[in-house]
């Protein structure tokens, strides 16, 4: 899981490039990933128990970013909303988001099969 300096870091870099659609799109990659890799660790706590001691403050934390990341991805969408890039990025997030997210073809379905 990302430390709190790297987040930081993060939210700096999308000040710098708040127009940049690629960049803003990359950051929100990173929150996927983090939440990807953050849940993968909580699922096998019996190989890494050490990494999970409160394991649902971290993936509370872990799922915080993804929503990062969902307001990032729409952002990159807003600037170039074509960008099949940005697309599936969009349709993974919403995925991983679930409920409305997954269940309405609005969200993962419609980025994911455009």
């Amino acid at each position: 899981p990302l430390l709190s300096s790297s987040l930081s870091s993060l939210f700096l870099i999308q000040q710098q490039h708040s127009n940049d659609a690629y960049t803003i799109s990359f950051i929100a990659l990173i929150y996927l990933t983090n939440f990807q890799t953050t849940r993968q660790y909580i699922n096998h706590k019996y190989i890494w128990p050490h990494l999970v001691d409160n394991e649902k403050l971290i993936l509370e934390k872990a799922r915080e970013g993804l929503e990062k990341a969902r307001v990032l991805i729409e952002r990159s969408l807003e600037i170039e909303p074509n960008c099949s890039l940005h697309l599936v990025r969009a349709g993974i997030i919403y995925w991983e988001l679930g409920g409305t997210y997954r269940t309405e073809k609005k969200y993962a379905y419609q980025h994911l099969i455009s």
